[in-house]
């Protein structure tokens, strides 16, 4: 796992750095989540956490993700819906998203996310439909970065966003889709 890991930080890393390239005036902030929105549900699990905003790339990458320890937790669905609601919380971050700015998140998984509407998804404490909702109603746009998952197609879907696969050899064309969705957001 620890090379899979490794090759997405490292894709994250030119993502952000293909922003700044090409002069987007973007703010970054990250959020780290794991299997459940409170934390302790399995191995490395933890609550989801948020970043400041970074007003560029390399402070971004110094001050988020170098420092990220990303942990492989094993143990199936994970809490993105926890991770889009804590980066939907207006007071998540400080200072707060920009007056006018558009709000484009980027959900990075290798797993479907724990649901509420689904009996199998313990410890799950939010269903897919209310996340979706306010990330619609908040004029939230999602792109994913995942394995195809339907409750990640579903949220990217409703949302006006863009998915791609995460286990795809070149990231160079993806990357730079991704670069151009959120200049077009």
């Amino acid at each position: 796992m620890g090379s899979f890991i490794d090759a997405i930080s490292s894709n994250i890393t030119e993502f952000v750095n293909s922003l700044a390239a090409k002069g987007y005036d973007v703010n970054l902030a990250g959020v780290r989540y794991s299997d459940t929105l409170m934390g302790g549900g399995g191995t490395n699990d933890r609550a989801p956490s948020a970043s400041g905003f970074y007003s560029n790339a390399t402070f971004f990458l110094a001050g988020f993700l170098n420092p990220l320890t990303l942990d492989y937790g094993g143990d199936g669905p994970e809490d993105g819906l926890g991770g889009l609601t804590l980066a939907a919380t207006e007071n998540a971050f400080s200072p707060s998203f920009r007056d006018g700015a558009s709000k484009v998140f980027v959900l990075v998984t290798d797993n479907t996310v724990k649901n509420t509407e689904d009996p199998t998804d313990t410890g799950a404490v939010q269903s897919l439909a209310s996340v979706i909702s306010s990330l619609v109603a908040s004029n939230i746009t999602v792109l994913a970065i995942d394995r195809n998952a339907a409750d990640v197609r579903e949220i990217v879907e409703a949302t006006g966003g863009e998915r791609f696969d995460i286990d795809t050899d070149d990231y160079s064309v993806l990357l730079q889709s991704l670069a151009a969705a959120v200049g077009r957001v």
